[in-house]
């Protein structure tokens, strides 16, 4: 493994593989802004939750039933419908929404319609401030920076989005011609990945659109995702069934690990502790959860519903 990282990554302290990292880890985590709503309550849900985001302030959560949830850090709540603007609720997830904190800017993704809506932050309040429809049903939406989005619509086309001031279409590309399956973005590496149904995983430029490179993997892709901290492309594909391969890539599409999961399903999220160090949670359909290093996959620890 430390060959293997050195050749990706250069050559790195032996401390930082012969010291344990466990409490650092623990510390960081106990750290975390938002520690004051730790062992609390937030609301009792009717629908289940298709989108949950949090900063140093706020809570949000967006229910399947149309509900936007906000709860402050001073205990403060609101509840915004959406409904009319989501028709059709049943396609929400995760990558229907977009939450910008440091522009206090919602943005949510309706399929039945072809738009995306922007919802502004005034207080403890979300109040709607600008509608865009477009040709092609969206089916994912992710923020670039603090005034960018990139959405992905049903004809496998990309679009960079401005959103300061007006709201302006910066290019858009289609680099699949299969259906699309995922994609995410990366400013500070400004780059693209995409993937489609074939198996085809294209890198594009995030400030122009222009192609960089592609490969194919032979597998179902289930997701994909680019962690900035490690500089790589963590894709996650079904090798058979009830089996799901994660793998990271570096920039130069060399493999760089892979960890197998005996599960049909998989969901995961980037854990980041300070500016160097991340961790990827991967929860599968067995009701456990895998927290892994980021790029190489060791398994730090398991977590299961028991615990």
């Amino acid at each position: 493994m430390r060959k293997q990282y050195a050749f990706n990554f250069g050559i790195m302290p032996d401390k930082i593989f012969n010291d344990p990292h466990v409490r650092k880890v623990k510390n960081s985590i106990y750290r975390y802004p938002l520690s004051t709503m730790n062992r609390s309550v937030i609301c009792k849900l009717e629908s289940r939750v298709a989108f949950l985001k949090s900063d140093i302030n706020n809570i949000i959560a967006v229910t399947l039933d149309g509900k936007l949830l906000l709860r402050t850090s001073n205990n403060k709540k609101s509840e915004t419908d959406l409904s009319c603007y989501l028709s059709g609720s049943n396609s929400l997830n995760q990558n229907s929404f977009v939450y910008i904190p440091k522009q206090g800017l919602f943005i949510a993704s309706s399929m039945w319609d072809s738009s995306f809506h922007i919802f502004q932050l005034q207080g403890s309040n979300f109040n709607l401030i600008n509608s865009n429809h477009q040709f092609s049903l969206i089916v994912s939406i992710v923020d670039a920076d603090e005034t960018h989005i990139v959405t992905a619509s049903k004809d496998s086309s990309l679009i960079l989005w401005n959103l300061s001031g007006s709201i302006s279409k910066l290019y858009r590309i289609s680099p699949h011609n299969d259906t699309f399956i995922d994609f995410d973005v990366s400013n500070i590496l400004n780059l693209i990945v995409s993937c489609d149904k074939s198996g085809s995983i294209v890198l594009s430029k995030l400030d122009d659109g222009s192609y960089v490179s592609s490969f194919v993997i032979e597998h179902p892709i289930k997701k994909l995702k680019i962690s900035n901290y490690g500089s790589c492309i963590i894709i996650a594909y079904e090798i058979e069934i009830g089996t799901i391969q994660i793998a990271t890539y570096n920039i130069d599409l060399n493999v760089v690990s892979s960890f197998r999961i005996n599960s049909d399903n998989i969901d995961w999220c980037e854990i980041g502790f300070g500016y160097s160090t991340s961790c990827l949670a991967i929860s599968d359909s067995n009701n456990k959860v895998y927290i892994l290093s980021l790029p190489c996959l060791d398994l730090l620890t398991t977590l299961t519903s028991e615990e």
